[in-house]
């Protein structure tokens, strides 16, 4: 939030000084992104999500960042009048720490060390839709060895699947592992990839609300199943 404030303060500051170090090209296009930027967080769910179009919208924006900073300043020294004053230098290490802090806690580095919730692909072991080679291959062999039925997979595990068997098959949602054993869907098979080895439990995505969702995850013990592929931690089970 600091960030964008400080960057909406830069883009105004510079439209309404108009100022001759930028060209008017240069203006109009800030201008523009600026103006999307905004109709993205009015209205967030008619096809402007602000996370979709920030990093695009920064290509051109980031340096007002620093600019409103100094906008700021200017501000603060007058309202004092003069007593209270920022040199460059001062200004500029400011931003370097601000920044070096953003930096930690958007790379997940923050949350990593402090076990607060890791976001991080890289640094921790959170659940996401990044694939290793054994579950790449597990899928490959259900696609080239199953003979007609239905797949379950959780709602991760099944962007895999449906890689090799296209959007016709049946995704976990919106059944649940335990709904899969107890019904009579006839013949099927269900995907276990490796977090779900490790964990025994698959992950279910619920809608609670305009791109709001509940992140579920349950055990998926089953005793009617047989296990028809083990390797490296990714099991193909059938009924």
């Amino acid at each position: 939030m600091i960030a964008n404030f400080l960057i909406a303060i830069g883009v105004i500051g510079i439209l309404v000084r108009k100022d001759d170090k930028f060209k008017e090209e240069f203006l109009a296009f800030i201008s523009v992104f600026f103006s999307i930027w905004i109709v993205s967080i009015l209205l967030p769910y008619y096809g402007f999500d602000f996370t979709r179009v920030y990093h695009l919208t920064l290509i051109l924006l980031s340096p007002f960042f620093v600019i409103g900073g100094f906008f700021i300043a200017e501000i603060l020294q007058r309202i004092s009048k003069k007593k209270f004053v920022l040199k460059k230098s001062a200004i500029f290490g400011l931003f370097s720490s601000f920044l070096c802090i953003f930096l930690l806690f958007n790379s997940g580095w923050i949350y990593e060390v402090t076990k607060d919730n890791p976001t991080s692909i890289a640094l921790s072991e959170v659940d996401y839709p990044v694939f290793k080679d054994s579950e790449v291959t597990g899928a490959k062999w259900l696609h080239e060895f199953k003979s007609d039925g239905k797949i379950y997979a959780d709602d991760y595990r099944w962007l895999l699947i449906i890689g090799f068997e296209g959007y016709l098959i049946t995704p976990g949602c919106p059944y649940t592992f335990q709904q899969f054993c107890q019904s009579k869907l006839g013949e099927f098979y269900a995907f276990l990839g490796e977090f779900n080895v490790r964990t025994g439990k698959v992950y279910k995505s619920i809608t609670v609300g305009p791109r709001v969702f509940q992140h579920v995850y349950e055990d998926y013990e089953c005793e009617n199943l047989n296990k028809l592929y083990n390797s490296e931690k990714v099991y193909i089970l059938a009924k």
